[in-house]
This record gives C-alpha cells, structure tokens and sequence, in this order.
C-alpha cells in the first residue's frame, strides 16, 4: 500500500489530463454539413463514407451492418442514434459485423481525427485497425482479437466504451502513438486488458494516459507494458484506474519484446506513473520499473506479490 503524496502532484497530473483533452477536443471533426443516413440512403456504411465530405455525419439506423468499411482522408462523425438521443438501447441494436474480416473499421490518416459514436462492433482480427487517429465514444467492441489495435501514427481518444470478451487484447497499442484511454470497462479479455509494445522511438515524447478505467477479469495482466530493450522517448501514465481480478499482473512490465507474461519485472527505464489506483486480486499487484513513480496506490489481495523488483530511480 503506497500512500504518501506530494502536494503539488495532483495538480499537475490533473492538468496534464486537461490539456491532453484540449489537444483532442480541438481535433474533433468541424461543423456537420450533410447527413448520411444509412440504409435509407445509402445501403452500406463504407458508401455512405465514400460519398461524405469533411464535416459530414453517417447516421445509422438500429440494424446489423455485414462489413469492413475503411475511413481515410476524411473527417466525419460515424454514430447510431444513440449520438443524437442519449439511449443507451441503441449502442446494443446498432452492430457493425466484420465478417470475420481484418477489422470491423480501419482508420487511415485523416486530416483531423473522425469520431464514432455508439456502436457495437464484433467478429474480426481487429475491432478498429488504425494508423490514423480517431474518437471512439461509448461503443462496444466484442468478439475479435484485439478490442482496438493502433499502429504507428495512430492515436486519440477512447472514452466511455466497453471492450469485453475479445480473444486478444482490449487494446493493443504498437509503435508511436500517443493516445488518452478515459473511463472505459476493459474486461474478461482473452490476453491483456491493456498492452503496449515500446518499440525503439527517438522524437517528441509520446504519451499515454489511461485514467478512470475498470480494467478486470482479463487472462493474462490488466496492463502490460512490452520493453525492447532500448530507452524510447515515451511516457505513461495509469491513473484512477480499479484494475482488479485479472489472472497475472495488474501492472506487468516485460522485457526483450516479451508478451508472455513470466513476472520477471524488466527494468523499464521510461517514466511510469502510477497515481491513485486500485490494485486488488491479481496474482502480482504491481512488477519491474526502473523509473516507476508510484504514489497513493492500494496494491492488495494479490495471490503472491503485490509489488516487485521496482527498483533503481523508482520511488514507492
């Protein structure tokens, strides 16, 4: 149990949060000018967003949609009614099935970040495949590999979304992206809840920050983090988060580009913050960091070891 805080910290890591929201919120998709409704207009997803313009909105009604649409160049919004009324309901009537597909949605560069809004996605390798950033706001991702699988150059914000029951990862993070991963249920996922490659990267310092999360039941560590052995200009931070009951590490730091988890504790020398969580049931709490900073966490139940080889310029 960590429990010694210094008085300033919440302050700046709040506002860390604020302005990584700003950067997104002003990423967000410009004034709709055109709805495209889906089926009443156009039969598919994919040629709604071929026909929509910057700005546009494809609006789709309750319904399974049997495709793998790709959005790229474009700036829109992608949304279920849910996005216009506020009902839940329609989140679970709007499903989008990949077919057993790559993906669900792949998202390619655009000039400023789409956003999806309330919908269900299933039945592929990936529920979004990205090398493009992108807003994912209350959908639900089940039944494919990896929930969200961003590639370099992917990145944005996940916000209120439910990723449950996928084969791999909830989210797969691979390369340089810097992301914010806000208020999500992240559970009973076939490998890591959460897991991030740290490739070798040299350049402006990539963040992510998962905050406010329930991150649960997941086969293998709630938050993985994969070094290659290599220091990469890259700065995490778990925050606020209830990561409980997953069957290896809440927090599990790995070397050599290792994902199975052998609770070795590599010596990850990039910045970890580790600030206000709850860490409760896993086999290992918390293992490994080299540059770990870990302040007002509750690391406990843990079937073996709440906290381990944290070590080097860490502080606990």
């Amino acid at each position: 149990m960590c429990t010694r805080r210094a008085s300033t910290t919440p302050r700046v890591r709040a506002s860390s949060l604020i302005a990584a929201l700003t950067v997104l919120a002003a990423s967000a998709a410009p004034a709709r000018a055109t709805t495209r409704a889906v089926p009443a207009q156009y039969k598919t997803i994919q040629a709604a967003i071929t026909a929509a313009v910057n700005g546009d909105l494809v609006l789709i009604a309750p319904g399974t949609y049997s495709e793998s649409p790709t959005l790229a160049g474009k700036t829109l919004t992608v949304a279920s009614y849910y996005q216009s009324t506020g009902d839940r309901n329609y989140i679970a009537q709007t499903i989008v099935d990949g077919k057993g597909s790559g993906w669900v949605f792949r998202v390619q560069p655009c000039p400023i970040a789409p956003t999806f809004v309330g919908l269900t996605l299933r039945n592929a390798s990936d529920g979004v495949r990205a090398t493009g950033k992108f807003r994912f706001i209350d959908c639900r991702v089940t039944g494919t590999g990896d929930g969200i699988d961003y590639e370099g150059g992917a990145g944005g914000l996940v916000m209120g979304c439910v990723l449950e029951g996928n084969s791999d990862d909830g989210i797969d993070f691979d390369n340089e992206v810097n992301a914010v991963i806000l208020n999500n249920t992240i559970q009973n996922n076939g490998d890591d809840g959460i897991e991030i490659r740290m490739q070798p990267y040299t350049g402006p310092q990539l963040s992510i920050i998962i905050h406010g999360n329930t991150i649960s039941g997941n086969r293998e560590d709630g938050i993985q983090l994969i070094s290659s052995n290599v220091w990469t200009s890259r700065k995490i931070t778990v925050e606020d988060n209830l990561i409980v009951n997953n069957s290896m590490a809440g927090v599990g730091m790995m070397c050599c580009e290792n994902t199975v988890e052998n609770y070795q504790g590599a010596n990850i020398v990039e910045r970890v913050g580790l600030f206000n969580n709850t860490i409760s049931g896993n086999d290992h709490g918390v293992t490994g960091g080299d540059s770990l900073l870990a302040l007002n966490n509750l690391i406990v139940n843990s079937t073996h070891i709440g906290l381990k080889n944290s070590n080097a310029g860490s502080i606990t």
